[in-house]
C-alpha cells in the first residue's frame, strides 16, 4: 500500500481508496496490463511491452470508475434528501409543539380591549359581549371576535354554534383541542362570556 495525493483537494490519501476519503472525488486508479503488469494508457490496445490485446481491462476500469462516480453522486443526493426531510420535520414538530401566542391571536383579530382581556403574560384571552352587564344588550363586535378567534385556534364552527345555542341553565361548558382549553357561560344580563387557556 502507498500514499498518494488526491487531484481534487491534494490530501493523502491509500492507493487502494476508490474515492478521497477527505473530498469524495474518485480516484483514477492506472490500468495495468494483465499479462505483465505494466502501466499502460487508456487509449492503447495492445500492450506495447508484451503484445497482449487491453479490451478487457479497458472496459474493467471504465466500470470502474462508472462505478466510483455513481456511488458517489448517489451518496450526495442521498445525503441532501435525508437534510431535506430532517429540516421539514424540525418545521412540523415546531409548530405542533408552539405554545399559542394569545398577544398575536388578539393583534391579527383586532380585539377591542373593551370586550376583550388578555393576561399580561399571554396565558389567556377572554372575550365578553356584555361587558357592562347591561340587560338585554351584547356586542355584535364581540360576537364576531368570539367567531374570528375560534377559526384562529383551530376549532370548527361547531363550536361557534353550540356557544350560540348556550342557555342560562347550561352553566359553564368546555371544549379544547390540542393546544387550547375554552370554557363559556351565558346568562341574559351578563352575555356570553368565553376564556381562552393555553394548554
Amino acid at each position: 500500500m502507498a500514499l498518494i495525493k488526491c487531484s481534487e483537494c491534494g490530501k493523502e490519501i491509500s492507493d487502494t481508496c476508490d474515492s478521497c476519503i477527505h473530498c469524495g472525488c474518485p480516484i483514477e486508479k492506472p490500468i495495468v496490463c494483465s499479462e505483465c503488469g505494466k502501466e499502460i494508457n487508456s487509449d492503447m490496445k495492445i500492450c506495447p511491452n508484451c503484445g497482449n490485446e487491453l479490451t478487457e481491462e479497458l472496459n474493467n476500469d471504465y466500470l470502474l470508475s462508472k462505478k466510483g462516480s455513481n456511488s458517489n453522486k448517489n451518496y450526495y443526493f442521498i445525503s441532501t434528501i435525508i437534510v431535506i426531510i430532517v429540516i421539514i420535520l424540525i418545521i412540523i414538530f415546531s409548530k405542533l409543539f408552539a405554545k399559542v401566542d394569545f398577544h398575536e391571536v388578539y393583534n391579527k383579530v383586532g380585539c377591542d380591549s373593551l370586550c376583550c382581556d388578555i393576561s399580561s403574560d399571554g396565558s389567556y384571552l377572554e372575550i365578553d359581549t356584555n361587558p357592562f352587564n347591561t340587560d338585554d344588550y351584547y356586542s355584535s363586535e364581540a360576537v364576531e371576535y368570539i367567531e374570528k378567534v375560534n377559526a384562529e385556534l383551530g376549532f370548527t364552527d361547531a363550536l361557534y354554534s353550540k356557544m350560540g345555542k348556550t342557555r342560562a341553565l347550561d352553566g359553564t361548558l368546555e371544549d379544547e383541542n390540542d393546544k387550547v382549553k375554552v370554557s363559556w357561560t351565558y346568562h341574559p344580563d351578563n352575555g356570553l362570556e368565553v376564556i381562552y387557556t393555553a394548554k
